[in-house]
């Protein structure tokens, strides 16, 4: 529990193999030629 990584910290448990929750994924789209972060 609570290892850090570089795509969030993870928390596996035997029903959650993946150990990431929601707050790890951001969506991202290209602007003008630069990425930002969408709401």
């Amino acid at each position: 529990k609570g290892f850090i990584g570089t795509a969030g910290m993870f928390n596996m448990t035997p029903a959650d193999h993946m150990g990431l929750d929601l707050s790890a994924f951001k969506m991202l789209e290209i602007r003008k030629g630069d990425w930002t972060l969408v709401n």
